[in-house]
């Protein structure tokens, strides 16, 4: 991965230059794809994600919305602090390092960000995963105790790797047919300098989440022994196949 940038006025871009070559304008807006096919969008957390095809590779293009209070006042717009400190910028520059790392998230493409005075607006472009997020597994039935397991040892690679998830949930996980799990989601993300309670805050906001999930559905396939042999998973060195 080789990473360039792009600056037009007050448009910020950068890209991967070794899956991108030159960068189109337009490429990070939803403008750009109008005209080309197999474009869908799907609400997901606090806007919409657009699933889109250039023909050869599908993508994934998020807008960053407001959720909350802050969202009363400007639905997509930011306080500008500079460049580096972006949601986009900082989101694109973390998965770049964890490719790097060899960690399973999906590949940055491009991350633009739009400086409008006092404020800005920043959109992502990544590949698209394949497969599904966990929410939707649990929800066609059980994933079987060696699934969860799986599980727990993807986020213990992230969490060896001092990797804070800023919102690790059963949606941000994924899965595909061969039982590879990732993650994804990694706004407001970063690396942690030491050890502590992060880990342990991590996996408890994620048991949240699935209990929420178990609560509003009761066909959503989760027991008490899937989160044990989810933490058994953690517990497990990288790479056991036991």
């Amino acid at each position: 991965m080789y990473a360039d940038y792009q600056n037009q006025g007050n448009t910020h871009i950068v890209y991967d230059a070794d899956l991108l070559g030159q960068l189109q304008e337009g490429f990070c807006s939803i403008p750009y794809w109008q005209s080309r096919v197999n474009k869908t969008e799907a609400s997901r957390g606090k806007g919409s994600t657009s699933f889109i095809c250039d023909g050869e590779r599908e993508y994934v293009l998020r807008h960053y919305f407001r959720g909350g209070f802050p969202a009363s006042f400007s639905k997509d717009r930011y306080f500008w602090t500079g460049l580096k400190a972006t949601r986009a910028w900082r989101e694109w520059h973390l998965l770049a390092e964890m490719i790097r790392l060899g960690l399973p998230v999906p590949l940055p493409v491009a991350a633009r960000v739009e400086k409008q005075g006092l404020f800005y607006t920043a959109d992502l472009v990544t590949v698209r995963l394949p497969g599904d997020p966990l929410s939707h597994w649990a929800e066609q039935g059980a994933l079987g105790l060696n699934v969860w397991r799986a599980v727990g040892r993807c986020i213990h690679r992230f969490h060896q790797a001092r990797v804070y998830h800023a919102d690790l949930n059963a949606h941000n996980i994924f899965l595909d047919s061969d039982g590879k799990v990732s993650l994804l989601d990694f706004d407001r993300g970063h690396f942690q300098k030491k050890e502590g309670t992060w880990k342990g805050g991590n996996m408890a906001r994620l048991r949240r989440s699935l209990e929420k999930l178990k609560r509003k559905n009761s066909d959503f396939a989760y027991t008490e022994a899937d989160w044990e042999a989810l933490r058994t998973g953690y517990a497990e060195p990288f790479g056991s196949d036991k």
